[in-house]
This record gives C-alpha cells, structure tokens and sequence, in this order.
C-alpha cells in the first residue's frame, strides 16, 4: 500500500544562546525548513548539579592531587578536562510534551493514518496507546531499543545511530 507523507515534523531543544551549539542547530534547523520540514523547539534549561554530584566530583579530584604520581599522565588530564567543563547539565524542556500533544492531537482530527515516532522513550506509551484506539497506526524508530515502547507501538523499526552522525554540531 502506498502512503502520502502528509507532514514530517522535527523536535527539538533550542540550543542555549551563546553556545557553538546554536550556530550548528540554526544550520540544521534551516536546513529541514527549507526542505518542508516543520520544526517545533522546545528550549534547553541549564540545571546545576545536586550537592551529591558536586561533592562527588571535589572527592575525586582530592584522591587526584593526593596521588597524582601514582595516576597516568594522559588520565590525569583526561578526567581534569572533563571536570573543567560547568558544574552543570542540559535538560530539554517542552519537547516530549509537545511531541505528544501533537500526536493525539493530530490523531483525534484524523489528520494522520501512520505516525512514525523516532524515539526509545517509553514516556510516549500512554500517547501512543490512546492514538492506536483511535485506528491509528504508530510505528516506533530507534537506533536504540526500548523493549516497553517496542512492545506498545504497531511496530519497531531500527535504524542505526552512525547514520545522524554529524547532521549539526
């Protein structure tokens, strides 16, 4: 059976202002527009680490200078490095929300027959489940597994995860 691609939508995290990162997601982002692609961003929160990871990571570097000698110079520089990057994470907000608004949505206004969701999260079960109700089809895609949202979507396609490689930096 052929199928009509009615939408093809991406989402995302927009890239914290100031960062290489946007310059590379502003690129991408373009790049998907004008190939009919919509685009929906969320925003990217920056949530500092808990006292636990912090307290973690001061222990560690105290073992470190304490034993410097006894530790590889290539290792000892390594985990420097990546303890000289912020005491910080990104989290992306309003992405999955988003996702799974328009996904019901969607679905309820007929709008689609078959949703491809390229995700492993199995957050998106209940979404999914109340769009299969509705006669709709879902398949999931994913270069990584999740045997819950696998077992929940119509059907799983894998896909490997060196083929996004490089798509921006």
């Amino acid at each position: 059976m052929g199928r009509r691609v009615l939408a093809v939508r991406y989402y995302a995290g927009k890239v914290i202002r100031g960062t290489r990162s946007e310059t590379g997601q502003a690129r991408f982002v373009t790049s998907l527009q004008e190939q009919g692609v919509e685009v929906v961003l969320g925003r990217v929160q920056r949530n500092p680490l808990n006292s636990k990871e912090q307290d973690g990571r001061h222990q560690l570097l105290r073992l470190l200078r304490d034993r410097e000698k006894e530790v590889p110079g290539d290792l000892l520089q390594a985990i420097r490095n990546h303890f000289a990057t912020p005491s910080s994470t990104d989290v992306e907000k309003q992405v999955d929300t988003a996702i799974t608004a328009d996904l019901v949505d969607l679905a309820h206004r007929d709008e689609y027959d078959v949703a491809y969701l390229l995700s492993a999260d199995s957050d998106f079960i209940p979404a999914v489940r109340i769009v299969l109700r509705l006669g709709k089809t879902v398949f999931g895609v994913s270069a990584r597994r999740s045997r819950e949202l696998g077992q929940a979507v119509t059907k799983y396609i894998p896909v490997r995860s060196d083929w996004f490689e490089g798509l921006y930096l």
